[in-house]
């Protein structure tokens, strides 16, 4: 796939999307990093709260209405495209999406306190894996699309246990983010061979 054709399945999936979805992503988040500034909490915890958050708004974006009936359109299926592919191109919209929460969480923190941005590295990786794993529940009903979103949540409280219990320096929060580089490389793989197997034929 060139880069023509991946920008074009991006903005066809991200004008399928609600306008809604980015306000409200940018409107909690930065409600719930002023509030963290607000509260006696720490950057590293602010950021893990966030982190945890950011992951359930991912998860359940990833998961609307029209989230699924994007993943599951006939027109993205009559496409010369591989299931590899398709997942790259219908990875991009939810992804962005899913960044603007810990995003806007972090500016509203960074207006009532100092702000390192290696805390809030995290918190980005956080909601782009738990977006990368959810995708794969578009695909699947009742119990196996659960299981997704639940593998989801785990991973990024996974990854925000880690940065509490690791050292608070910039190396460390660089390191525990980057943990989940592999973590969204295999999900989008996973989503990737879920595309390549789907029938959309069963779904009439």
């Amino acid at each position: 796939m060139n880069a023509r054709t991946l920008t074009a399945l991006a903005r066809w999936h991200l004008g399928r999307l609600a306008t809604f979805d980015a306000l409200a992503a940018c409107a909690l988040g930065f409600l719930l990093g002023t509030l963290c500034a607000w509260s006696p909490f720490g950057e590293r915890t602010a950021a893990a709260l966030v982190a945890l958050s950011g992951a359930v708004f991912a998860i359940a974006f990833a998961s609307s209405p029209g989230a699924v009936r994007s993943a599951r359109s006939l027109f993205l299926f009559s496409a010369p495209l591989y299931g590899r592919e398709l997942a790259r191109g219908l990875a991009i919209a939810p992804g962005l999406l899913a960044a603007l929460f810990p995003l806007a969480a972090c500016a509203g923190w960074s207006l009532e306190r100092q702000t390192h941005l290696s805390s809030w590295l995290l918190p980005v990786m956080c909601a782009l894996v738990a977006s990368l794993i959810a995708l794969s529940a578009t695909l699947r009903e009742t119990w196996r699309a659960a299981l997704y979103r639940a593998l989801a949540l785990c991973a990024a409280a996974g990854l925000a246990a880690l940065s509490l219990l690791s050292r608070d320096d910039a190396a460390s929060h660089v390191a525990v983010a980057l943990l989940a580089l592999p973590l969204g490389f295999f999900a989008l793989r996973a989503f990737g061979e879920t595309l390549a197997r789907y029938d959309p034929v069963t779904e009439f």
